[in-house]
């Protein structure tokens, strides 16, 4: 009977300390998701104040504010800036993008295979317009 009691309060004294353990990991983790998502908003905030302070980001210049970045949070793969283009000034985006040196460039989408391919006619579209990524990231 003395070996039965013994049991029952060590297993109850044993699934106490992995309960304990279990919410002091749960609570280191969600501190530390927490942090990175803080540090993550903090960079889309200081590159919308990039945006926000300059008449017009040019490709270069977006490359350069967000190498530094990129730098400083490893674990972030690339960063990019999408703009929404109404479809009445989509022919004019192409052309400005083939402008900046980009001679084949137009908006495209993947179609049923998984092949880019001219977007078709819609009331908009989200274009990513600059992308910059940290060496060794793989495009997919």
């Amino acid at each position: 009977m003395l070996a039965v009691v013994v049991f029952v309060y060590t297993s109850g004294q044993e699934r106490e300390r992995q309960q304990l353990t279990f919410e002091h990991q749960a609570e280191n983790l969600a501190h530390t998701i927490e942090g990175h998502f803080d540090r993550y908003l903090e960079m889309l905030r200081s590159m919308a104040r990039f945006y926000a302070s300059s008449q017009e980001v040019k490709r270069d210049e977006f490359r350069t504010f967000v190498h530094g970045a990129l730098a400083h949070h490893p674990d972030i793969q690339a960063l990019s800036w999408d703009r929404r283009v109404p479809d009445v000034l989509r022919e004019g985006y192409e052309e400005a993008v083939r402008q900046e040196g980009y001679a084949d460039f137009q908006i495209t989408e993947q179609d049923a295979q998984g092949r880019m391919v001219r977007a078709m006619r819609r009331p908009e579209y989200v274009v990513v317009s600059y992308m910059s990524r940290m060496r060794g990231t793989r495009r997919h």
